[in-house]
């Protein structure tokens, strides 16, 4: 099981790092329910680390998009884990996934202290960071990996009350 996680993580990483350097994946239907459950399952020693929880994973229909499944992974484990990182004990994050319009909305939402209005017009640039073991490079992979998903990722926040990572990709028309 462990040999299994770790080569799961390798392949994550490479492919995240493929697409930092190139912008480019090679898409193939990616059923986004799986993809979110691996990204909980990977993330939650990092709540549990801060006497934080994230919520289960709401049931959704089947929904598919177009894309690298170990790339999309890495940008919803980036994500969890900022959002686990801005929790203090007893806090919780949550998943919600919505289908509308032939895009998918996936929020991530933690009730962590929140960024301010500053730090939240400078979130993304590499290399910024507020954590002081940080890289500054989880958000700015995030972006580029939905960029290259032909889709987008917003970070909206309130200071003291928590933030919400927004992604939207366009649904895969599978059969």
């Amino acid at each position: 099981r462990a040999l299994d996680s770790l080569r799961q993580l390798d392949a994550t990483v490479t492919s995240a790092l493929r697409l930092a350097r190139s912008g480019q994946v090679t898409m193939a239907p990616v059923d986004l329910g799986v993809v979110l459950e691996r990204a909980i399952r990977t993330t939650e020693p990092s709540f549990r680390e801060r006497q934080a929880t994230v919520a289960p994973l709401r049931a959704f229909a089947p929904l598919h998009v177009m894309g690298d499944e170990s790339a999309l992974q890495q940008l919803f484990v980036n994500l969890m884990l900022n959002a686990s990182q801005a929790m203090s004990a007893s806090g919780c994050a949550q998943v919600l996934v919505e289908r509308r319009d032939g895009l998918v909305t996936i929020e991530i939402h933690d009730d962590g202290g929140g960024i301010s209005v500053d730090e939240l017009a400078a979130l993304g640039q590499p290399f910024r960071t507020s954590k002081p073991d940080g890289t500054g490079l989880g958000l700015p992979i995030a972006k580029r990996i939905a960029e290259a998903h032909r889709g987008t990722l917003t970070v909206s926040s309130v200071t003291g009350v928590g933030t919400v990572a927004r992604v939207h990709l366009p649904v895969a028309n599978v059969g």
